[in-house]
């Protein structure tokens, strides 16, 4: 395939990314517009409220509370550390469900209640907050989907003991 500037084919990630600007942006126009002024829908923060909490010195749980009527997508979700020394690792995600899109084909989506479990990586010395930024897209079942939404969490840590030094060979007698 040969698009308009002579560059043959362009990538999926690209396209897919490109489909959901598009269908965002046709979302707010048609909500601008009016053509949805009999369905009011909720802010993002009341659709998709999301909050963080520590499981230990090393696990960071991330929960939203999806409201009826709303769902998330599994591929939009994103962590990520915001403090320096502490890095996210590869997020648990449970099982979703799969939802025939028009523009997207079949795509893992939560409804409800959606937990999330966070690995953290942090040395001794790290501090006790977490300030993790959590991306995330979302829609109505009614039709209105929202735009990729960024929120940053501040995670209160437990304690981080230093490693104990390791004692020293005991002299040979």
């Amino acid at each position: 395939m040969t698009c308009a500037t002579g560059r043959s084919g362009a990538s999926a990630p690209f396209a897919s990314r490109a489909r959901f600007a598009l269908l965002a942006l046709v979302g707010l126009l048609l909500a601008a517009s009016g053509v949805w002024a009999e369905e009011e829908f909720l802010p993002v923060e009341q659709a998709f409220p999301v909050a963080g909490r520590a499981d230990g010195p090393n696990v960071v749980r991330v929960r939203w509370d999806v409201a009826s009527g709303y769902y998330l997508y599994r591929d939009k979700l994103r962590f990520a550390s915001q403090t320096p020394g502490i890095v996210a690792g590869k997020a648990e995600l449970p099982n979703a469900e799969t939802k025939r899109d028009a523009f997207f084909g079949e795509v893992p989506i939560y409804h409800g209640s959606l937990e999330v479990e966070l690995p953290i990586e942090r040395p001794a010395g790290s501090g006790d907050s977490l300030d993790l930024e959590v991306g995330f897209q979302g829609c109505a079942d009614a039709g209105f989907c929202y735009p990729p939404h960024r929120r940053t969490l501040k995670v209160a840590l437990p304690h981080l003991a230093a490693a104990a030094p390791m004692p020293a060979d005991p002299a040979p007698t």
